[in-house]
């Protein structure tokens, strides 16, 4: 196998204006975008910070209660995530399970991902967040999240958390 250059790349975290989001009982909202200093696409993330007690009443989240999280803890929401850009998701062409596998070969494994998350779990817990969580139907994400040690539950919407 050949290894992969690491790109170079910045991650420039903005605020999201929260004051239109506080309808949903959000706390604060980070939008993240990965700039490279080659000719790839910019990545993004999003992290939603919010109390916790307005998922843990939803149904299907009683691991989270099991795991310890209660409502008025801080719970970080990995809302969107596309470290090396949502090319490798959302081309039609060339893609097999909603994946441009040619996209994905060319930009994944090369540590991006790993960075930004690492990034979003410093703000969670520099805002005091309990758990970090997300849901996702993409494979290759399911996969990351787990090498990432987030725990799945949830069959029927595959969620994961992770504990902070």
């Amino acid at each position: 196998m050949v290894k992969k250059s690491v790109p170079r790349f910045s991650i420039l975290r903005e605020p999201v204006d929260v004051q239109t989001l506080r309808y949903c009982g959000f706390i604060n909202a980070f939008t993240y975008r990965v700039e490279f200093e080659d000719d790839r696409p910019s990545g993004y993330a999003r992290l939603h910070l919010e109390d916790a007690g307005l998922r843990l009443d939803l149904p299907n989240h009683e691991p989270l209660v099991k795991a310890g999280v209660h409502a008025g803890d801080v719970l970080a929401t990995i809302a969107l995530f596309y470290p090396n850009g949502d090319e490798t998701v959302f081309s039609p062409r060339n893609s097999v399970g909603g994946y441009n596998e040619a996209a994905l070969s060319r930009f994944a494994r090369q540590g991006v991902g790993t960075r930004v998350l690492q990034q979003l779990v410093e703000d969670s817990l520099e805002h005091d967040a309990r758990v970090l969580y997300t849901f996702t139907w993409q494979r290759a994400m399911k996969n990351f999240l787990r090498k990432h040690q987030f725990t799945a539950y949830n069959t029927s919407m595959p969620a994961f958390y992770k504990l902070l």
